[in-house]
């Protein structure tokens, strides 16, 4: 199976587990969709968002109808004013709400910066949200995901890396 922890969330603690993959399970519960989205100098895109205070991957709930695909497209859309391309799945948390006994899954993907635009409000949070690339290195500094966060950060950068690999030249 995959790495066990605990998350604080609301007025819930979930009992999680992440699970490399590079096939979406059966999805039965809610389903959130958050990439790690790098630019050409492998930097990771954060959104901040100041009701929350709290920086995090783009990303959000799918909605009915929507393909994964479209999901993602149109949250990092949303919240970063930000096309992507090259999607790829590589894993995802599955967790259990202690109290609420509700089923969510995490998919993680990775992406790369395809164009970015100016910022408009986000129309869910009715505010311009602050977009902000990192290094790889101060991931956990502003998302504060602790040991979960850096078990994910450096399945994406070596999912990242391998994907950046141009393949040999034949002759």
């Amino acid at each position: 199976m995959g790495y066990k922890f605990e998350i604080e969330h609301e007025d819930d603690i979930l009992d999680a587990e992440w699970i490399n993959s590079n096939k979406v399970p059966k999805l039965i519960g809610r389903v959130h969709i958050h990439a790690f989205v790098f630019n050409n100098k492998g930097e990771i895109l954060l959104v901040h968002f100041p009701n929350k205070n709290i920086w995090q991957l783009p990303g959000g709930k799918l909605e009915e109808g929507e393909t994964i695909e479209e999901c993602l497209r149109r949250e990092v859309d949303e919240e970063a004013d930000i096309d992507i391309k090259e999607l790829k799945f590589y894993g995802y948390l599955k967790a259990k709400g202690r109290k609420s006994g509700i089923i969510d899954y995490g998919l993680r993907y990775i992406t790369k910066v395809k164009k970015i635009k100016e910022q408009t409000p986000d129309p869910c949070e009715k505010i311009m949200l602050t977009r902000k690339f990192v290094k790889p290195n101060e991931f956990i500094k502003y998302t504060k995901w602790g040991e979960n966060g850096e078990l994910q950060l450096k399945k994406a950068l070596k999912v990242f890396k391998d994907s950046s690999k141009t393949p040999p030249k034949t002759l």
